[in-house]
């Protein structure tokens, strides 16, 4: 009958749409689940290009009590086993406290020496051209750099002082008038100026010269930015960058350049971020802008770009973090209490900041190979309000189970 020819067709046409649908269905599913496969495979690469900061870049920290007012933090081969030691500067008690590698990262404590009040800043090196790693002390509260000299019986012994004037806030070494031996330079921070100790040998200095500033510096590193193998210096005011060339001579240094990096600056580091064999210099301010400024081959800097960090990013360090032969940045904020990990992509620029909580308050930070694993890219943090000796052992493109 025509009635249910119709319906045979309707129904017909009804079984053929479902087939269809459940067809479609079947293939939209596979489809979905290719995509979210491919999503996840994308993510893993991407993620191991990076890094992920809780499982590839830092295991969890092992932290050391060092003292609350803890300002330095230092490092070297202070018992000549081939390890990295640490010292640390404490503010409070001016004492400064020796931490001992067992070769795996792991720290026992060792000696205390007192030294003049309020030592705020840490250099490691041979002073006395003896082969044993020394320590110079800039004293704050006493206006003073102390020598603690090693005996080479993994012991210290604090053999002269030196008077700064000017409130000296920061201490760098470098051989600045290239006789091979070690100098020493303050940034002093009333007086608006700093001193060079040149080393007379045997781990005596000699008077400060001294070199004006049109304004107060705060910190203070030494470099070769033209590249004529002398020591120049680069300091940190609050407003500016300023770069002193190193004329060699008497003169010692030329008139400084001045570069702006922001209001309230914090910190500053060098490092051939752009591979081009000439030092570069990272600047932080307290926005949590980080600039980067590159160097023309000449020492002139050239400020190119800038990135975002944690809160008052009090200290910067260049590590290469994932071993690519490529310098990158840490900072060590204050505020926020964590650090923050630029990665160089190659050609000077750098990733997006990734964190990495810290939980206290970072005052200073030392880089270096702590577990003597070759890499070279651990951290050491001090914080002056909890009293830790925080040490971040790297991890990067290593298996880390939690």
């Amino acid at each position: 009958m025509p009635g249910e020819k119709h319906k045979t067709q309707d129904s017909r046409h009804k079984t053929q749409d479902l087939r269809l649908r459940t067809w479609m269905g079947l293939w939209a599913d596979r489809l979905i689940g290719l995509f979210c496969i491919f999503l996840c495979i994308f993510l893993i690469i991407s993620d191991a290009s990076s890094g992920s900061l809780t499982d590839k870049m830092f295991k969890d920290s092992i932290r050391y009590y060092v003292g609350n007012g803890t300002r330095a933090v230092a490092g070297g081969d202070l018992n000549g086993d081939g390890h990295i030691d640490l010292a640390t500067a404490n503010l409070k008690s001016s004492l400064i406290s020796v931490f001992i590698n067992n070769s795996k990262g792991n720290f026992s404590g060792g000696s205390k020496y007192a030294v003049p009040n309020g030592p705020l800043a840490m250099q490691a090196a041979d002073l006395d051209k003896d082969g044993d790693v020394d320590l110079a002390v800039l004293c704050f509260s006493a206006s003073q750099i102390s020598i603690l000299l090693n005996t080479g019986t993994s012991s210290l012994t604090v053999a002269s002082s030196y008077n700064t004037t000017g409130s000296p806030v920061d201490l760098c070494i470098g051989d600045f008038n290239d006789d091979g031996s070690v100098d020493l330079a303050t940034a002093n921070a009333n007086s608006g100026d700093l001193s060079i100790f040149l080393n007379e040998g045997g781990g005596k200095f000699g008077p400060a010269q001294r070199f004006d500033l049109p304004e107060k510096p705060y910190h203070l590193l030494c470099g070769d930015f033209n590249g004529d193998a002398k020591a120049d210096l680069a300091a940190m005011s609050s407003n500016n960058v300023y770069v002193l060339l190193n004329l060699g001579g008497k003169t010692l240094f030329a008139d400084h350049k001045a570069y702006d990096a922001g209001q309230a600056i914090q910190s500053i580091t060098a490092g051939d971020f752009n591979s081009d064999g000439s030092l570069d210099l990272a600047a932080a301010n307290a926005n949590s802008d980080l600039w980067v400024f590159f160097n023309n081959g000449n020492g002139e800097l050239q400020k190119k770009e800038s990135y975002k960090t944690g809160e008052l990013p009090h200290a910067l360090a260049v590590i290469d973090i994932n071993q690519d032969s490529k310098p990158d940045l840490v900072a060590a904020n204050r505020k926020s209490k964590d650090i923050s990990v630029l990665i160089n992509r190659g050609d000077g620029t750098f990733s997006d900041e990734r964190r990495y909580d810290l939980r206290t308050e970072p005052s200073a930070m030392y880089t270096g190979d702590l577990n003597s694993d070759g890499r070279g890219s651990d951290l050491a943090i001090v914080s002056t309000i909890s009293g830790d000796l925080a040490i971040l052992l790297n991890t990067y493109g290593k298996v880390s189970k939690p």
